[in-house]
């Protein structure tokens, strides 16, 4: 009778096996996907690291630029203002020049004979 309940307790002990070598299969398997998945992520981890290295270096360049723009812009500006003050003074210098050109004017037409 025990020899008996032995070669039970074995054929369900190798039922167990078999059960547990297809759970252990499937583990396996699962964590082999799962590695694929990972070494594929860890690669896209890289690709957007060196993404964002590049976009890192050409900001550095944009700044640069945009710091060069404001340097120009600011001495355009200054180009400007001096360019409105002689604007300034040449729009006085010509009104000057209508001033005399009216007293030369009057005193044509004094000697003309305009005023009697």
């Amino acid at each position: 009778m025990n020899l008996e309940l032995a070669g039970h307790d074995i054929q369900d002990l190798r039922k167990v096996a078999e059960i547990d070598g297809v759970f252990i299969r499937a583990v396996a398997q699962a964590a082999s996907e799962n590695s694929e998945h990972i070494r594929g992520l860890a690669r896209a981890v890289g690709e957007n690291s060196e993404n964002i290295r590049g976009l890192a270096r050409a900001t550095g360049e944009n700044s640069e630029h945009i710091r060069g723009l404001a340097r120009a812009t600011g001495e355009n500006s200054e180009h400007i203002r001096g360019l409105a003050r002689a604007t300034s003074e040449n729009s006085e210098h010509i009104r000057g020049l209508v001033r005399i050109a009216e007293i030369h004017e009057h005193r044509l037409t004094d000697l003309e004979g305009g005023a009697a």
